[in-house]
C-alpha cells in the first residue's frame, strides 16, 4: 500500500500543480502551446477546469497504470463504462441541451472523478483481500 499512496501523492502534487499554473498563468503558458491568438483569448475562461480534472485524472490514471501492470483489463473496462454511463453522459447530455462548455468540462470532471473512485475500489479490495471477502 505505501508504493501506492506514494505514487498517488506524487500523481496528485504534480497534477494539481500543473493545473494551477496553467490556470494561473493561463495566456503566457498556453502561448507555448499555439499561436492561434482566439485559443489562447479563449482558454482563460475554461483554464481552471484543469484543476478537478487533472486532480481526478491523476489519480485515475495511476490506477489505470496499476492495474494496466497487473493485466487486469476486465477491471479497467468495467470501470470505464461504468464512469462514463454514470459520470460522464449524463451530465454531458445536460451540456449539450445547454449549449455550456462548462457543463461540459463538469461532464468530464465527473468522469475522471467516477475513474478514481470505482478504480479505488478495486485498488482497496486488492491489497486488502480478507476485508474484501468479508464485505461480500
Amino acid at each position: 500500500m505505501a508504493l501506492a499512496e506514494l505514487a498517488g501523492s506524487i500523481s496528485v502534487g504534480l497534477g494539481v500543480a500543473i493545473a494551477f499554473g496553467f490556470a494561473l498563468f493561463p495566456r503566457s503558458l498556453f502561448q507555448l502551446l499555439t499561436n492561434h491568438g482566439n485559443v489562447v483569448e479563449t482558454i482563460a475562461q475554461y483554464a481552471w477546469w484543469l484543476v478537478p480534472v487533472l486532480g481526478f485524472g491523476s489519480i485515475a490514471y495511476m490506477l489505470d497504470g496499476y492495474f494496466l501492470g497487473l493485466t487486469a483489463g476486465r477491471i479497467l473496462r468495467t470501470s470505464a463504462i461504468a464512469a462514463a454511463l454514470i459520470g460522464f453522459a449524463p451530465v454531458a447530455i445536460a451540456a449539450v441541451l445547454l449549449h455550456s462548455n462548462h457543463v461540459l468540462w463538469l461532464a468530464l470532471s465527473l468522469f475522471m472523478l467516477a475513474r478514481a473512485v470505482t478504480l479505488g475500489q478495486h485498488l482497496w479490495r486488492h491489497l486488502n483481500p480478507t476485508i474484501a471477502s468479508k464485505d461480500s
